[in-house]
């Protein structure tokens, strides 16, 4: 990942996982992990790389969000907060669903949410 100037927070979505094609820019679509800070990017994508053979333009993305500066949040990433009480970060996200919240998810997750269809949230992130 590239370094930002000293100050100013790196929130740009990232690309780096292995594929041959490129991430939909649209945050509600496609798998995407925001993440505290570029330790989570990286293990996050490590993660992803080992799977076998994601589905043809299945590509992970990063975001680093810092949570003093809500302006630069994906409205959902305020929605979870309020439902959780607490900073949500790292947060898997599959087509625009809150799946794992506080933690990066584990290779198993990512297989299942690369395999299948995400019809919703995680029942313990959003309220009903």
């Amino acid at each position: 990942m590239e370094s930002q100037p000293a100050g100013r927070p790196l929130t740009d979505i990232t690309a780096e996982a292995s594929g041959s094609c490129a991430a939909p820019s649209d945050e509600s679509k496609g798998l995407i992990v925001y993440v505290n800070t570029d330790d989570e990017a990286r293990a996050a994508l490590s993660t992803f790389d080992q799977l076998d053979n994601p589905p043809d333009c299945c590509r992970m993305r990063t975001r680093r969000l810092v949570a003093a500066q809500p302006g630069d949040h994906p409205d959902l990433i305020g929605k979870v907060e309020a439902h959780l009480g607490s900073w949500p970060l790292p947060l898997t996200v599959v087509d625009g669903h809150p799946v794992v919240a506080e933690r990066l998810p584990t290779f198993a997750e990512l297989q299942r949410f690369t395999n299948g269809k995400t019809y919703g949230p995680a029942p313990s992130l959003l309220p009903s």
